[in-house]
Order: structure tokens, then C-alpha cells, then sequence
């Protein structure tokens, strides 16, 4: 087995608690749409307006929650998954 890094833990912890503030702050209620905002917000210093831009999750959307398109026109599809279960992060969590 395995040992899991305790930073992992740390991050996902950490991870949680500000998605949390941002479901809060936001009034959203899926998991996922938390990540959407932490990911935009952290990784690409997108504004509150310019995540809201992106988002396009809902019904019809093909799987897709977010559709940006870059300064260089290149268009960037993604889909966030926010697992329930903190352990289900770890691609070998069925294993253990």
C-alpha cells in the first residue's frame, strides 16, 4: 500500500475550505461551480465578472462548465469534478 503525502491531505483540506467561502460568497450549490471559481480566481487571476464570463454550466452544455477563449484566440474547454469524498482525489483511492 501506498502512503499518502500528508501534504495532499494538507492541500485538499486547504482546497475545501476555501471553495466553501467561495459557495458562500457566491450562493452556489454545486461542488464543482466552487472549484470553477477557485481555479479561475487562483491560477488565472480572473476577477469575480470574468469567471462569471467563462461559466457555462447547465443543461445543454455537453459536459462543458467553462469555455474561455485567451489573449492568442486559442479557446479552452474545461470540465470540473469536485469529488464528495476527499479520498476519491487519489487515483488509487478504489485500490486501498
Amino acid at each position: 500500500m501506498t502512503a499518502v503525502n500528508p501534504l495532499l491531505s494538507l492541500f485538499k483540506e486547504q482546497l475545501e475550505a476555501e471553495c466553501k467561502t467561495l459557495s458562500d460568497h457566491h450562493g452556489l450549490t454545486e461542488r464543482g461551480h466552487s472549484l470553477l471559481y477557485w481555479y479561475f480566481n487562483r491560477l488565472h487571476d480572473f476577477m469575480d465578472a470574468d469567471v462569471e464570463e467563462v461559466f457555462c454550466d447547465g443543461g445543454g452544455d455537453l459536459g462543458i462548465d467553462a469555455l474561455w477563449i485567451d489573449d492568442d484566440e486559442l479557446v479552452h474547454f474545461y470540465q470540473f469534478k469536485k469529488p464528495a469524498e476527499h479520498r476519491q482525489g487519489d487515483p488509487d483511492w478504489r485500490r486501498r
